[in-house]
């Protein structure tokens, strides 16, 4: 017998040593109430665990993708400095070669005017 409804039992009924049999049949189906309830509560938790774990697997996969995701982006802006930083040297070198391209066809102006 359910441990809840034995203790009801022995509170309530303890005065009647002896129970009529219709009210037997209806503790008896009381009795498996409580025992169904037992089960779909301890499906429930299980269920509830379950997914409990669920949440946190997903919640760990999701930092571990925020952090890859934040390690890439950092590795990104690394290249891109490094990429910028080689613009400038470019450009700094083209600037150069377009003066001195300048000077070469300002001195074969010259000489060629002598």
């Amino acid at each position: 017998m359910h441990r809840l409804l034995e203790r009801q039992l022995k509170k309530y009924l303890s005065a009647y040593p002896n129970v009529p049999e219709d009210l037997k049949q209806f503790i008896k189906a009381i009795d498996e109430a409580y025992k169904q309830a037992d089960k779909d509560r301890a499906m429930v938790e299980r269920s509830l665990e379950l997914i409990s774990d669920e949440f946190m697997a997903l919640n760990r996969k999701l930092k571990a993708d925020i952090e890859r995701g934040k390690h890439a982006e950092e590795q990104l802006k690394e290249k891109l400095s490094e990429v910028e930083k080689l613009n400038k040297f470019l450009l700094g070198r083209e600037m150069r070669i377009v003066d001195l391209k300048e000077k070469l066809e300002d001195l074969e102006s010259r000489n060629r005017h002598r």
